[in-house]
């Protein structure tokens, strides 16, 4: 595994490197549900893009721009006491590789990140 893949994701719950969260590029089971192939794709991406900030319209993999969309949604639901797929233990995850749930809310914030 590259070097990079021990670098350290910071969250609100857990601080977990890349290579504890199973992000292989190499590997994907046969048994692995659809929800952590997505989940190992946004690691990858955060090793290229340095965030998690995957766009709806992403060219190079456009069902990982959904499953983006469809967690935040499902975050949404959760939090407006609605169900959701999301488990404490998936939010967790999300959360230590450092996705940003709402956008409206912190979209000041990570502009200025871009900008600076």
């Amino acid at each position: 595994m590259a070097s990079n893949t021990k670098q350290h994701c910071q969250g609100r719950h857990a601080s977990v490197t890349l290579e504890d969260i199973s992000c292989s590029r190499v590997c994907h089971a046969k048994d692995d549900s659809d929800w952590q192939y997505r989940f190992r794709e946004l690691c990858h991406y955060k090793l290229d893009h340095g965030d998690c900030l995957v766009s709806g319209h992403y060219q190079p993999n456009l069902s990982l721009g959904n499953w983006v969309m469809t967690q935040r949604r499902q975050y949404g639901h959760l939090k407006n006491g609605r169900s959701s797929t999301l488990t404490d233990s998936r939010i967790a995850l999300m959360d230590a590789l450092g996705f940003v749930w709402t956008l409206r809310q912190d979209a000041g914030i990570i502009w200025r990140e871009r900008y600076n």
